[in-house]
This record gives C-alpha cells, sequence and structure tokens, in this order.
C-alpha cells in the first residue's frame, strides 16, 4: 500500500486528489485531525521537545493529506517547539505543483515569533501567509497585532473560553467566511486534546493517526492532556502499514460521548 492508496481509503478525495464530499459534521465544511505518536502514545519529548516519529512512508502521507485539504491548522506551541513549514515540499515534482494549504495558528496571546518559517517563508515568495486567531478584548496585543499585520499576517481575534482557548467552531466559522471548505488539524497536544472533547469532538469528521515503532517513555508529551480517565470510543474505517508505521483512520460515532 502507498501512502496515496491509504488516503484514497480513508478519505472522500475525487480524481485530482482532492477532497469530494456531501456528507460532513458541518454543512459543506469537511475537518481531519492527524497526528503521529510513539508505541506509548507521546507525540513530543521532555518538555514538548521535537521528535520525527514519522517515516518517510507516513511523512509523504501527509504531505499529500496537506494537499487535499484548503487549511492545515496547529496551535501556537508546535510553531514555537517545532517551526514548522505546513508545506507539501515532500510531494513528486510536476510542472504545476501541487494546492498549498493555508497555514492556521491558534495564538491566544500572539507569541508567534516574527521569524519562523512560516512568516519567512511567506515573505520570501515560497509560501502562504498564516491565518493566526487571538483572544479578543486584550488591548496590550494591538501592538503585536499591527507588527504581524504589517508583514502580511492576517490575525483575527475571536472570544475565548475556559483557559483562554480558542473554540474550534468559532475557528471553523471564520475559515468559512474567508472561502476555505476543508481543514487539516496537525495539534498539538492541547489542540489535540480539545479536538478529542465535548464539544469539539462533533466536529471531526475523520481522524488519522500514525503509530511509530518507538517508545518515548513517561517524561515525553501525551497525545492529550485529558486527565478525565473516561474512554473516548472511535469507529474504525482503515488500516495500513506504511513502511514501518501503522496508520489507521477513524470515524468520530455519532452522539460519540464518554465512558466511565
Amino acid at each position: 500500500m502507498t501512502p496515496l492508496e491509504f488516503l484514497k481509503d480513508a478519505l472522500p478525495v475525487d480524481v485530482n486528489n482532492r477532497l469530494h464530499y456531501s456528507n460532513t459534521r458541518i454543512d459543506q465544511f469537511w475537518t481531519t485531525l492527524t497526528f503521529a505518536q510513539s508505541l506509548d502514545g507521546k507525540i513530543a519529548g521532555i518538555n514538548g521537545q521535537q521528535i520525527i516519529l514519522s517515516g518517510k512512508e507516513s511523512m509523504l502521507m501527509t504531505h499529500w493529506m496537506r494537499s487535499m485539504h484548503d487549511a492545515i491548522l496547529v496551535g501556537i506551541n508546535t510553531v514555537i517547539n517545532d517551526n514548522p513549514q505546513l508545506n507539501t515540499r515532500h510531494l513528486p515534482r510536476r510542472d504545476e505543483g501541487y494546492p498549498q494549504p493555508l497555514p492556521v495558528i491558534l495564538d491566544t496571546t500572539l507569541r508567534i515569533p516574527l521569524d519562523c518559517k512560516l512568516i519567512e517563508n511567506a515573505v520570501s515568495g515560497i509560501g502562504r501567509f498564516p491565518l493566526v486567531f487571538c483572544a479578543q478584548g486584550s488591548e496590550s496585543l494591538s501592538l503585536r497585532k499591527a507588527e504581524l499585520e504589517s508583514l502580511g499576517v492576517t490575525v483575527i481575534p475571536v472570544a475565548s473560553k475556559e483557559h483562554g482557548r480558542i473554540p474550534l467552531l468559532a475557528t471553523i466559522n471564520v475559515l468559512q467566511q474567508h472561502g476555505i471548505r476543508s481543514l487539516m488539524i496537525e495539534g498539538g497536544q492541547t489542540v489535540i486534546s480539545s479536538c478529542l472533547s465535548s464539544p469539539d469532538v462533533s466536529l471531526i469528521d475523520r481522524i488519522i493517526i500514525t503509530v511509530a515503532p518507538v517508545f518515548i517513555g513517561e517524561k515525553g508529551l501525551a497525545v492529550t492532556n485529558d486527565s478525565s480517565g473516561k474512554a473516548k470510543k472511535l469507529q474504525i474505517a482503515v488500516t495500513g502499514a506504511l513502511g514501518s508505521d501503522i496508520v489507521a483512520s477513524y470515524e468520530v460515532p455519532s452522539g460519540s460521548h464518554n465512558e466511565e
């Protein structure tokens, strides 16, 4: 099985390898949550230190998946710790190139570094300027907001919920207003935790998880920070092996709820 063959089974894609769907959790908007983890359920090292978990084949799958979505979302800790590019640079070269997803960052207090790769690539003309969501109503952010906007970054304040988190539904509503119809969510821990909890889990159409054949240990960063001890049931759709990694696609059952 190739990375593209797996995705054609796992996601509703057309002959041009773009998402084509009719039945979604939100009217005409598709959301995929995806992440790579170790065998012991860790997504990073101690203090969130980046560890490359995906092998070559599953990394290629991730880049194919990016090309299928209109936008790609990560939290600010991922930007600070990993300095990602969130593009499709690992796909096979072709004259017409590939669709590049719009980078979307959840950044409550606008900590995004001005010299991060996302901004530097866009300024250099080899990437798209990110769209950054921050908390609404903070006058202290006005100067930073203006600084980012002067570089070409779009900053959108929204009302935050508990612990300053930005609601996924509010994010999706704004993205729809910008013509975005599909979103790929890559993490990190805070974002994944929110997506797997109510009410946000009801907004997710598909979850694709890569499991790498490594152990990180108890000091590694877990997939979620949920300490409730309640089970969250998913429905498996497709599984496969890509190189030395195991990949699986899951659906969130309608009316999904936590069980003791």
